[in-house]
C-alpha cells in the first residue's frame, strides 16, 4: 500500500486471491482518480465571500474551497466553538496545505490559475488567511491569481 498515493501498489495485497488483478481492485479506481482536494477556490471576507465561492465551485465540478473538503469539514467542527485567536492557528495550517496543493495542481497541468473571492465589505487585508497564508504560497510560485470581488455587508 502507498499512503502517499492512497493505492495498493500490489495486485493482492492482503492475499485475497480475489481474480481481480488490478492496483485498484481494493481502493479506488486510478483511471478516475479525483485530487481529494479538488481544484481548489479561495475566498476571503466573511461569509458573503465563502457563499460566492460555493456558488461558482457547484458550477464548476471539480473545484473546491477549504470547508467542503473533509479536512475542512473536520476542522470547521473542532474550531466552530473557538475563539479566532485560537482556532486561526489550525485554519492557517490547513490553508497553507491547501495552497500548496494548488501549486501542485499548477505545475502538474491541471490548472492554469486559481480563482479567489474576496468580499470588498469585510476583508481584512493583510491579517486575513488569504493575505497572510495562502496568497503569499501562490504568488512565491508565481500562480495566476483571478480575483472576483463582491461587496456585501453582514450584520
Amino acid at each position: 500500500y502507498s499512503p502517499e498515493m492512497g493505492i495498493y501498489i500490489s495486485s493482492d495485497p492482503i492475499g485475497l486471491a480475489g481474480n481481480n488483478p488490478t492496483l485498484y481492485g481494493y481502493v479506488q479506481d486510478v483511471n478516475t482518480w479525483l485530487d481529494i482536494w479538488g481544484f481548489n477556490v479561495f475566498w476571503s471576507g466573511r461569509s458573503p465571500a465563502l457563499e460566492a465561492a460555493r456558488v461558482f465551485t457547484s458550477n464548476n465540478p471539480g473545484r473546491v474551497v477549504l470547508e467542503d473538503t473533509s479536512k475542512g469539514i473536520e476542522l470547521t467542527n473542532i474550531t466552530k466553538e473557538m475563539d479566532w485567536i485560537d482556532a486561526k492557528p489550525l485554519w492557517n495550517n490547513a490553508s497553507a496545505e491547501f495552497a500548496e496543493n494548488a501549486v501542485a495542481d499548477f505545475n502538474a497541468g491541471k490548472i492554469s490559475h486559481v480563482d479567489v473571492f474576496i468580499n470588498d465589505a469585510h476583508y481584512s487585508g493583510s491579517i486575513s488567511v488569504w493575505e497572510s497564508v495562502e496568497k503569499p504560497i501562490l504568488v512565491k510560485n508565481n500562480i495566476p491569481i483571478v480575483e472576483h470581488h463582491i461587496n456585501v455587508k453582514c450584520t
